[in-house]
């Protein structure tokens, strides 16, 4: 019988590969990496001649920095003012700041310009409504474009437009905002650092949901996502659902997730967001009428020239 291998006595050392001698590339090591560091030293130590160069550089000039310098940094005769807003760039909303940047700067020859930031985009970051308004309000931003339903916690008397069934139509919405009570809320911000310019009309505010919603009993108990405005919250509460406080830009991840069963808004953000892939149903309450105000920081807008004043509220 053969011996059990745990019983045998192995010679692993005769086994093993024998290490190959390291003589023959030791000295050629040497003389390399001596060579090496006589080169650094020598480059280290031997000064570099400043007329020669400055030559250099001004022979071969760099393309990116002569490209940043003339076509990045703005001109000293014009002044640049940088406007947010939550909506995408292909938006209706884009599409209106674009035409009155267009016109602003036709007015001023160029002069004043208006830079538009889309998405909520600021310095990296990605910024709500309300968040937009408070970096105008401390100056971190000079316009923004922002639904009055946020703006109504600096100011209640823009609860009117949240107020339910408050407008009757279109005709009653216009005379409103170009009335004395439009032009009276432009300035209604002036305490907190903000000016109103103007408006953009958004329309008659509808349910989008993930399930049918085809009256109001139909609410009961369901957790349905509201602008950031007291008046809404309280509305959602009298028809028995469960308001959800959230920014436009939160709905299709809340829907997606199933964390509410609806969300009042109004159509263009209904498309903008692509909402119809998590809430394909509508219920048009029309139960009131969404308003967004063009806003600039007042202590700038005090700042500027007539000449440019005159231009952003034509």
């Amino acid at each position: 019988m053969s011996a059990s291998p745990s019983n045998q006595k192995l010679d692993w050392g005769n086994s093993l590969p024998s290490i190959p001698s390291s003589t023959r590339v030791f000295w050629p090591s040497l003389v390399i990496g001596a060579l090496c560091i006589l080169c650094g030293l020598y480059l280290i130590l031997t000064p570099v001649s400043k007329e020669r160069d400055s030559k250099a550089l001004s022979s071969n000039p760099s393309p990116i920095l002569k490209r940043t310098l003339t076509e990045h940094m703005p001109s000293s005769d014009v002044t640049v003012l940088r406007c947010g807003f939550v909506d995408s760039k292909d938006s209706t909303f884009s599409l209106g700041l674009e035409e009155l940047a267009k016109n602003v700067s036709q007015k001023t020859k160029g002069k004043l310009k208006i830079e538009l930031l889309s998405g909520g985009l600021i310095d990296g970051r990605k910024l709500a409504e309300r968040e937009l308004v408070e970096s105008v309000k401390s100056g971190k931003l000079n316009m923004a474009l922002s639904t009055t339903s946020p703006l109504s916690n600096f100011n209640h008397d823009l609860d009117i437009f949240d107020l339910p069934l408050n407008f009757t139509g279109f005709t009653h919405v216009d005379k409103i905002l170009d009335g004395n009570v439009g032009v009276n809320l432009l300035s209604s911000l002036q305490d907190h650092n903000l000016q109103g310019l103007s408006y953009f009309e958004v329309g008659f505010r509808i349910f989008s949901s993930s399930i049918p919603l085809p009256d109001y009993e139909s609410f009961s108990g369901k957790k349905l996502r509201v602008m950031q405005s007291v008046t809404l919250s309280r509305f959602v509460k009298s028809i028995g659902g469960d308001p959800v406080p959230a920014p436009v830009d939160k709905i299709y991840l809340m829907g997606k997730e199933g964390y509410i069963d609806g969300a009042g808004r109004t159509y263009p953000t209904y498309w903008d967001f692509r909402l119809y892939d998590v809430h394909r149903f509508i219920s048009e309450t029309r139960h009131a009428y969404s308003v967004k105000m063009v806003l600039i920081n007042h202590k700038t807008f005090q700042a500027l020239s007539p000449e440019f004043q005159e231009a952003l509220l034509e």
